[in-house]
């Protein structure tokens, strides 16, 4: 299957967006760490970009929405608040785990890292192509 670059990077500056919420998630989980009742939460949106870059197979065009099966622009997709069912760490009914928040933050920074250095090399190749093809 070939994607085309703009829809590609817009795929990928959407990624970085929820990167982005994902992290503050995880930094609002780590500052509620002695609220009591308080339950961890987290967003959801990686199988909604895979099947963005699967509805680009076919490129149809489209004279509603719905025709065809929805399928959603990437503008439009949302993630999924997920609030885990784990279980309460304290007996206060927190459920926020510290090492997991810490690992899962970091693990988000890092894919965050990879995504801004890989939409940076594309921007950096096209200007790269366009300067030097007058020369």
């Amino acid at each position: 299957m070939e994607i085309n670059d703009e829809r590609m990077k817009a795929l990928v500056e959407k990624a970085l967006d929820f990167r982005l919420q994902r992290h503050g998630l995880i930094a609002g989980n780590i500052a509620n760490i002695n609220t009591p009742g308080y339950r961890s939460k987290d967003i959801s949106f990686e199988n909604k970009l895979r099947a963005a870059v699967g509805s680009d197979s076919m490129s149809l065009k489209k004279t509603h929405k719905n025709h065809l099966g929805h399928s959603e622009s990437i503008s439009e997709i949302v993630p999924d608040l997920v609030v885990p069912n784990q279980p309460a760490i304290k007996n206060d009914l927190n459920s926020v785990d510290i090492e997991k928040e810490l690992g899962k933050m970091g693990r988000n920074n890092l894919m965050y890292s990879v995504l801004l250095q890989a939409l940076n090399r594309k921007d950096k190749l096209l200007e790269y192509s366009i300067t030097e093809s007058g020369s």
